[in-house]
C-alpha cells in the first residue's frame, strides 16, 4: 500500500475499470465476517491516501465501496503496527516516562512522518485522532530472547531433518551465547533488530559452521547423519565466537 492507487485495493476501483466487480478487499472482508482483527503492519510505509477510507470507518463505524455496498466495522478489531520513533520511544521508556507521556510522544512523532516519495504527511491529524488506544511495546529481554533462540534453533533442526536426513545438536552454552548475543545487539539498536537478529545469528554462527565443515571435509559430511555444535570459546578481542563442529 505504499502508492497512490493503492486504497483500491482496499474499496475497489471505479465504474467501469476491469476489476469493478469484484469489489475491495477490506469492504469484503467486513462483510464476509463482521468481527474480523484487522492487522496493518507497518503502517508508517502506507501512501497517505491509503487512510482516506478508514476515516468514516473509524468515526461513524461503516465504510462503503466504489459498488455502493456498505460494511460495517464496529465491531472489527483494527491493529495498526508501526517503526516509527521506536528509537526516540526506547529512550523515554528507560527514562522512567508514564505511558500517557510515551503515547503523546507517539502521536507526535507519527504526525511528523511523511511519505518518501510524495513527502506527504503518512497519518493525518484527522486520523491519528481516530486511534482510540496507543501500547508501546518494550524492548525484548533476555530471557525473551532466549525463548526465541529457542524456537528458531527448534525449526533449524527441524528443517535439517527434513531437507538433509542428519540431526544438529546445538549445546547449551552456543544457544545461551546465540541468545545473549542477540539481546546486546537489539539494545545496542534501542530495539529495532528485534527477534530478526536471532535468526541471523543463526545462520552465521551455526548454519555456517555446518556448511564450511561440510566444504571442507565433504567425504565425513556425507557419511554423517548427526552434527553436533558446542561453543568452545569466545576471543576478547571479537565477537565471533570459535565453534566446534562434530560429525558422526
Amino acid at each position: 500500500f505504499t502508492e497512490q492507487h493503492s486504497v483500491s485495493g482496499l474499496i475497489g476501483v471505479p465504474p467501469g475499470y476491469v476489476g469493478h466487480e469484484d469489489g475491495g478487499r477490506l469492504v469484503n472482508d467486513l462483510l464476509a465476517d463482521p468481527y474480523s482483527v484487522f492487522l496493518l503492519d507497518e503502517a508508517e510505509k502506507c501512501h497517505p491516501n491509503v487512510w482516506k477510507p478508514f476515516l468514516n470507518l473509524f468515526d461513524e463505524g461503516w465504510i462503503v465501496d466504489q459498488r455502493g455496498r456498505k460494511a460495517y466495522g464496529d465491531r472489527a478489531v483494527f491493529i495498526l503496527t508501526t517503526n516509527a520513533g521506536a528509537r526516540s520511544i526506547a529512550q523515554l521508556q528507560n527514562s522512567a516516562k508514564s505511558p500517557t507521556e510515551i503515547a503523546d510522544h507517539v502521536r507526535k512523532t507519527l504526525s511528523r512522518v511523511r511519505h518518501e516519495r510524495s513527502s506527504q504527511p503518512v497519518f493525518p491529524p484527522q486520523f491519528l485522532s481516530r486511534i482510540r488506544r496507543i501500547i508501546t511495546f518494550r524492548a525484548l529481554s533476555a530471557d525473551a530472547m532466549l525463548g526465541i533462540a529457542s524456537i528458531l534453533t527448534e525449526r533449524m533442526q527441524a528443517r535439517w531433518r527434513k531437507s538433509r536426513e542428519r540431526t544438529v545438536v546445538v549445546s547449551d552454552a552456543l544457544l545461551s551465547w546465540v541468545a545473549t548475543e542477540g539481546h546486546r545487539l537489539n539494545e545496542l539498536s534501542n530495539g529495532e533488530e528485534g527477534g530478526r537478529i536471532i535468526q541471523k545469528l543463526i545462520s552465521e554462527r551455526i548454519e555456517y559452521e555446518i556448511l564450511r565443515c561440510a566444504t571442507t571435509s565433504p567425504e565425513q559430511y556425507a557419511g554423517c547423519s548427526r552434527i553436533e555444535l558446542s561453543l568452545v570459546d569466545v576471543p576478547d578481542d571479537s565477537d565471533v565466537p570459535t565453534v566446534r563442529v562434530e560429525m558422526s
